[in-house]
Protein backbone atom coordinates (compact mmCIF):
# COMPACT_ATOMS: atom_id res chain seq x y z
CA UNK A 1 0.00 0.00 0.00
CA UNK A 2 1.13 3.44 -0.89
CA UNK A 3 -0.03 6.46 1.28
CA UNK A 4 -0.10 9.65 0.20
CA UNK A 5 0.26 12.66 2.70
CA UNK A 6 -0.77 16.35 2.19
CA UNK A 7 -1.60 19.20 4.42
CA UNK A 8 -4.72 21.56 3.57
CA UNK A 9 -4.30 24.45 5.93
CA UNK A 10 -4.47 22.73 9.77
CA UNK A 11 -5.70 19.62 8.48
CA UNK A 12 -3.20 16.40 7.46
CA UNK A 13 -4.66 14.20 4.53
CA UNK A 14 -3.73 10.57 4.36
CA UNK A 15 -4.77 9.16 1.39
CA UNK A 16 -3.74 5.12 1.21
CA UNK A 17 -3.98 3.41 -2.49
CA UNK A 18 -4.67 -0.24 -2.34
CA UNK A 19 -6.11 -3.01 0.06
CA UNK A 20 -6.35 -1.93 3.34
CA UNK A 21 -5.73 -4.84 4.88
CA UNK A 22 -3.54 -7.44 7.09
CA UNK A 23 -0.30 -7.51 4.95
CA UNK A 24 -0.27 -4.02 4.05
CA UNK A 25 -0.82 -1.61 6.85
CA UNK A 26 2.61 -1.13 7.37
CA UNK A 27 2.66 2.43 5.66
CA UNK A 28 -0.36 3.68 6.66
CA UNK A 29 -0.03 2.47 10.77
CA UNK A 30 3.21 4.49 10.66
CA UNK A 31 1.42 7.47 9.20
CA UNK A 32 -1.47 6.92 12.02
CA UNK A 33 1.02 6.45 14.68
CA UNK A 34 3.05 9.71 13.55
CA UNK A 35 -0.18 11.76 13.98
CA UNK A 36 -0.62 10.60 17.74
CA UNK A 37 3.41 11.63 18.47
CA UNK A 38 3.32 14.71 16.94
CA UNK A 39 0.17 15.98 18.07
CA UNK A 40 -1.81 16.27 14.63
CA UNK A 41 -4.88 17.56 16.00
CA UNK A 42 -6.98 17.19 12.85
CA UNK A 43 -6.72 14.47 10.41
CA UNK A 44 -8.84 13.00 7.31
CA UNK A 45 -8.34 9.55 6.23
CA UNK A 46 -9.70 9.29 2.59
CA UNK A 47 -10.13 6.34 1.26
CA UNK A 48 -11.47 6.69 -2.29
CA UNK A 49 -8.49 4.67 -3.30
CA UNK A 50 -9.02 1.43 -1.15
CA UNK A 51 -11.43 -1.42 -3.17
CA UNK A 52 -11.82 -3.34 0.69
CA UNK A 53 -11.05 -3.05 3.88
CA UNK A 54 -10.50 -6.23 6.33
CA UNK A 55 -10.57 -7.12 9.92
CA UNK A 56 -6.89 -5.87 10.81
CA UNK A 57 -7.06 -2.28 8.94
CA UNK A 58 -10.98 -1.79 11.04
CA UNK A 59 -8.99 -2.60 14.04
CA UNK A 60 -6.10 -0.28 13.35
CA UNK A 61 -8.41 2.53 12.51
CA UNK A 62 -10.08 1.61 16.07
CA UNK A 63 -6.80 1.98 17.49
CA UNK A 64 -5.56 4.92 16.57
CA UNK A 65 -9.13 6.52 16.62
CA UNK A 66 -9.14 5.78 20.55
CA UNK A 67 -5.36 6.79 21.17
CA UNK A 68 -5.82 10.51 19.16
CA UNK A 69 -9.58 11.04 20.79
CA UNK A 70 -7.63 10.37 24.39
CA UNK A 71 -5.49 13.16 23.52
CA UNK A 72 -8.19 15.73 22.00
CA UNK A 73 -7.14 15.07 18.39
CA UNK A 74 -9.73 14.49 15.71
CA UNK A 75 -9.67 11.95 12.82
CA UNK A 76 -12.36 11.94 10.08
CA UNK A 77 -13.05 8.98 7.27
CA UNK A 78 -14.19 10.22 3.85
CA UNK A 79 -14.26 8.52 0.28
CA UNK A 80 -16.38 5.23 1.13
CA UNK A 81 -17.16 3.10 -2.00
CA UNK A 82 -20.05 0.71 -1.69
CA UNK A 83 -18.40 -2.04 -0.11
CA UNK A 84 -16.04 -0.12 2.53
CA UNK A 85 -19.59 1.47 3.56
CA UNK A 86 -21.38 -1.92 3.94
CA UNK A 87 -18.21 -3.01 5.86
CA UNK A 88 -18.54 0.13 8.57
CA UNK A 89 -22.59 -0.40 8.31
CA UNK A 90 -22.59 -4.40 9.02
CA UNK A 91 -19.87 -3.65 11.61
CA UNK A 92 -21.92 -1.03 13.41
CA UNK A 93 -18.71 1.42 12.90
CA UNK A 94 -20.29 3.60 10.94
CA UNK A 95 -21.98 4.70 14.25
CA UNK A 96 -18.41 5.44 15.64
CA UNK A 97 -16.40 7.40 13.40
CA UNK A 98 -17.54 10.52 11.51
CA UNK A 99 -18.11 9.58 7.87
CA UNK A 100 -18.00 12.41 5.08
CA UNK A 101 -18.60 12.16 1.01
CA UNK A 102 -15.19 13.44 0.40
CA UNK A 103 -11.35 15.55 1.09
CA UNK A 104 -13.31 18.43 0.77
CA UNK A 105 -16.46 18.17 3.02
CA UNK A 106 -13.67 16.64 5.55
CA UNK A 107 -12.02 20.01 6.02
CA UNK A 108 -15.32 21.99 6.17
CA UNK A 109 -16.68 20.14 8.65
CA UNK A 110 -13.62 20.82 11.32
CA UNK A 111 -14.43 24.91 10.77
Amino acid sequence: MEVLVTKEGSVKVLKPIGPFIAGELEPIERELEDLCLNWTKRTVVDLEDVGFIDSAGLELLCRIQQQLNEHGLQLKLCGFNEVTQKIFDLTGLSRRFEILPETASSLRSFL
